[in-house]
C-alpha cells in the first residue's frame, strides 16, 4: 500500500471510524464473494435479521487484507494487530438488516463495501452505553468504501427497503495481541 493512502476520521460519541476507499482489484474480490456463495449456501445468523451472513472465511480476499491491515498500521500504531482477521460475507436485500452488536473488545474492525442497492441503508454507530446517550451517528457509504473502528462501538444496518436492491460487504476483525 502507498503512504499517500487517504485516511478520513470521523468522531461519533467521543470515538472515531475512519474512512478509506480500496483501490485495489475489484474482480479478484467479485471472485472470491462467488466462491463463498457457491460452498457456503447455509450461511448463519448472527446479527442479520433476514439476509445471508457467510460463516467465517478461511481464504481469499488477500489484497484487500492487506491493504485494510496497512490502514490499521497507521492509524492504531499503539497496537500490535494480528495480521490475519476473522471475516464473513454479508448480503443484505432490500428487506434484509443487522441489529445492534458490537464486534468484540480487544479487536479492530473493518467493513468493505463491495456492492450497495442505494443510498438509504447507512450504518448506525451508537453510544456503548444506550441508557446514558440516545444519540446516533448514521454513515451512508459507498461502493470500495472500507470503515475502519473499534470491534467495541455498538452499529447496526438498516434496511433499504427496496425490493429489489441487494447490499453485499464483508465484515473483518483483526485481534489486538498483547
Amino acid at each position: 500500500m502507498a503512504n499517500n493512502t487517504y485516511i478520513d476520521e470521523i468522531i461519533t460519541h467521543k470515538q472515531a471510524f475512519y474512512k478509506t476507499k480500496f483501490n485495489g482489484d475489484i474482480n479478484n474480490i467479485e471472485a472470491d464473494i462467488q466462491r463463498i456463495l457457491d460452498t457456503d449456501r447455509e450461511g448463519r445468523k448472527v446479527s442479520n435479521i433476514g439476509g445471508y451472513q457467510s460463516n467465517y472465511i478461511s481464504c481469499g480476499f488477500d489484497e484487500l487484507q492487506y491493504f485494510q491491515w496497512n490502514c490499521i498500521q497507521q492509524i492504531f500504531p499503539q497496537y500490535n494487530i494480528m495480521q490475519k482477521p476473522d471475516f464473513w460475507l454479508n448480503v443484505n436485500k432490500g428487506k434484509d438488516y443487522n441489529v445492534t452488536h458490537i464486534h468484540g473488545e480487544e479487536n479492530i474492525s473493518c467493513v468493505y463495501y463491495h456492492k450497495l442497492c442505494c443510498d438509504k441503508s447507512p450504518i448506525v454507530f451508537t453510544h456503548l452505553v444506550p441508557a446514558i446517550d440516545t444519540t446516533s451517528y448514521e454513515y451512508t457509504p459507498e461502493t470500495q468504501d472500507i470503515l475502519i473502528f473499534k470491534g467495541n462501538t455498538p452499529h447496526h444496518v438498516r434496511q433499504c427497503g427496496q425490493e429489489n436492491h441487494i447490499r453485499i460487504s464483508l465484515a473483518f476483525n483483526y485481534r489486538i495481541l498483547p
